[in-house]
C-alpha cells in the first residue's frame, strides 16, 4: 500500500484533463479507500458517501476520503468502467470522458474539487487529555429498586 504521502502527491497532480475523470482506490485491509480527487468524483458521480475530512499524522494539510468494504466493489464500480490495475492493492476506474461536463460554465475541476472539499466538515480528534478524562469521568447511580 502507498504512503499517505505519495496518495496525496499522486491526488494533487490532476493537471492533465485525461487525469481528471479517472477514481484511484486504494485497498487498506477488508477496505477501499479514495482519496481527495478520487473520493470527490465517487461522491459526485457514483453515490453519496459519508465523507471523511481531517487532519492526518504527517501531511500538513487536511485529506478528505471515503471507504467501503473490498466486497462491495461491483456494487459501485461495475463493468460499466475502464478498469486498471496500478500496483499492489491501487486500481483505477475511468470515468466517461465527458463526466466531468457538468461542471458550471467558467468553474475549473480543480475549482469544484476545492469548493466541495471546503464544505465538508472536518472532523478533530479529541485531544489524549480530554479522552483520558471522559473515560475517567463517573456518573452517579442510583440504586434503589
Amino acid at each position: 500500500m502507498a504512503a499517505i504521502k505519495e496518495i496525496l502527491e499522486f491526488e494533487a497532480s490532476r493537471e492533465g484533463e485525461e487525469m481528471q475523470p479517472s477514481i484511484h482506490l486504494f485497498q487498506e485491509g477488508s477496505f477501499y479507500r479514495a482519496y481527495e480527487w478520487s473520493a470527490w468524483l465517487m461522491c459526485c458521480y457514483i453515490h453519496e458517501f459519508k465523507v471523511t475530512h481531517r487532519r492526518m499524522k504527517g501531511v500538513e494539510q487536511t485529506v478528505a476520503l471515503i471507504g467501503f468494504p473490498v466486497t462491495s466493489l461491483n456494487k459501485w464500480l461495475s463493468d460499466n468502467f475502464e478498469r486498471h490495475e496500478v500496483g499492489d492493492k491501487h486500481i483505477m476506474y475511468r470515468l466517461a470522458a465527458d463526466a466531468l461536463s457538468d461542471i458550471s460554465e467558467g468553474e475549473t475541476a480543480g475549482n469544484a474539487f476545492e469548493s466541495w472539499k471546503a464544505r465538508q466538515p472536518i472532523v478533530e480528534k479529541p485531544s489524549k487529555a480530554v479522552a483520558a478524562n471522559a473515560a475517567t469521568t463517573s456518573v452517579p447511580v442510583s440504586l434503589t429498586a
